[in-house]
């Protein structure tokens, strides 16, 4: 990697600790992080019961526990250094694939779009498992493209990070026979077989380590934990209409895919000259398409109340990567207003995020039970799950971009009511103001309040501005200083 490159990395590195959460946040995040003290509390002898978690992530919780297990730190702060560090691993080969196919130009726009225009953001700065599986995902997908077919040697760091992959979300495991067939299609008539079917032994020997975890917990090896959480599981599952599932993920504002990353648009300017051959295309849609599938066919496959699509935040990665040829031929246009357009999309993803960092997004779920607990149907006093999920239907009062800037906003203009007021639901107007997140750097900031905290944001996007400008424009008198190596020009 270049120079310019670890700059990069470490402006996006300083930015996921600065805007880190430094509290344990609800939902999965919290079975994650007491997996790892069970762990604990069973080698020192106690007794500890096991949720559903993956085996990778209670391993990877009962590693990040350590500093604070000796005394080293009393808070939660080293598993936000880790996840972030996680993060910025995962930019790292996004941006090892990109340079394989677009310029040193497009390279950094895209790095900086994943990192920055993009829900990774929110979820490099917890624990959930999604920027863990988003790192591994995006590593075995380096290795299966960079690999000879031939003699796959390369196949064997590809197979460890696929093994790994299905360690911490064990669906990914339907990618195997994929890259089975891809790369036996090709290879059927070489001598040197031996490195691919080895490489594939050794994934499914890593994934058999799944099963026995299975066993021993509950007792069964494809049980995988879901059917031990109740009701709720049982009876939804994997039952729902991926119809409803991709209505959502492309035509709401709550989970829409596009509107969290509006760069990924590029994807339907895809023509087939615009595209690297076939083979790699079709590694890339393997990626996307069959976890997709498999998600939206679960009961919460909008990954319930936390910020955009959850479940989907390991594919934008590989989205983003196809977009990018889209995105190539308008960087390479003489014209300056595809430039412009750009710019305006990358600016506007990131700020469609910038919510997610002020307020929690467990503040928008308690602000939606308060103002709708006395009017539950049946189900959701039963179950607590959203109405959208099983309605198959769009209800505003869900639309967590609008809800986050809302409460936001609120610290500004404390009587501003909620942008759904009109539909008649006064209830929200009387919802309590949360308190902001409390931040990793920022700490002593937070102590100064919402107002203050504007004005870094501010700056922020000032500092974001110029540094996406000289990438696009090519302003070679400060991006040779500060982008490039030393004696090199700008591309």
């Amino acid at each position: 990697m270049k120079k310019a490159d670890w700059f990069l990395l470490f402006f996006l590195f300083l930015i996921y600790l600065f805007f880190a959460r430094i509290v344990i946040p609800r939902g999965d995040a919290a079975y994650f992080y007491a997996n790892g003290l069970n762990l604990w509390s069973l080698i020192d002898g106690n007794s500890a019961s096991f949720n559903r978690t993956p085996p990778l992530v209670t391993l990877w919780q009962f590693i990040l526990i350590i500093p604070e297990r000796f005394g080293l730190v009393h808070d939660t702060r080293t598993l936000i250094l880790f996840s972030a560090i996680l993060g910025i691993g995962m930019i790292g080969f996004f941006m090892a694939i990109c340079r394989q196919y677009f310029s040193e130009q497009q390279v950094k726009i895209m790095a900086l779009t994943l990192g920055l225009a993009s829900p990774l953001w929110s979820y490099v700065m917890d624990i959930y498992s999604e920027c863990l599986q988003a790192f591994l995902l995006t590593a075995f997908l380096f290795y299966w493209i960079k690999t000879k077919p031939i003699t796959g040697k390369n196949n064997y760091l590809a197979a460890i990070f696929l093994g790994l992959l299905t360690l911490s979300k064990a669906y990914y495991v339907l990618i195997l026979p994929f890259w089975i067939l891809i790369d036996l299609s090709i290879s059927w008539k070489s001598s040197k077989k031996h490195h691919l079917i080895f490489s594939w032994v050794l994934c499914c020997v890593i994934f058999s380590f799944y099963l026995g975890y299975n066993y021993y917990l509950n007792g069964s090896a494809i049980n995988f934990g879901y059917q031990n959480l109740g009701t709720r599981d049982q009876i939804y599952g994997f039952n729902m209409s991926i119809i409803t599932s991709f209505y959502t993920f492309l035509l709401t504002i709550d989970k829409n895919i596009f509107l969290h990353c509006l760069p990924i648009l590029f994807l339907l300017l895809l023509r087939r000259s615009m595209l690297p051959d076939s083979l790699v295309v079709f590694k890339i849609l393997v990626c996307i398409l069959l976890p997709l599938i498999v998600v939206s066919k679960w009961w919460a496959y909008h990954g319930d109340w936390q910020w955009g699509p959850r479940l989907l935040v390991p594919l934008y990665p590989s989205m983003l990567l196809l977009a990018g040829f889209g995105m190539r031929s308008w960087l390479e246009s003489t014209k300056a207003w595809p430039r412009y357009v750009l710019m305006l999309l990358v600016l506007l993803s990131a700020w469609v995020n910038l919510p997610a960092m002020l307020i929690s997004p467990l503040s928008m779920s308690e602000q939606v039970w308060r103002a709708t607990e006395d009017n539950l149907p049946l189900y959701n006093q039963q179950f607590q799950i959203r109405d959208d999920q099983l309605l198959k239907r769009y209800v505003p009062e869900f639309n967590e971009i609008s809800g986050q800037t809302w409460l936001a906003m609120r610290y500004v203009i404390p009587n501003l009511p909620p942008p759904w007021a009109a539909l008649g639901n006064t209830k929200w107007t009387n919802s309590n103001v949360p308190a902001p997140l409390e931040w990793y750097l920022g700490k002593q900031l937070y102590k100064l309040g919402i107002e203050e905290k504007f004005i870094v944001l501010f700056y922020y996007f000032m500092f974001s501005i110029l540094l996406i400008w000289m990438l696009l424009f090519r302003n070679r008198d400060i991006a040779r200083g500060l982008l490039e190596n030393s004696g090199e020009h700008v591309k």
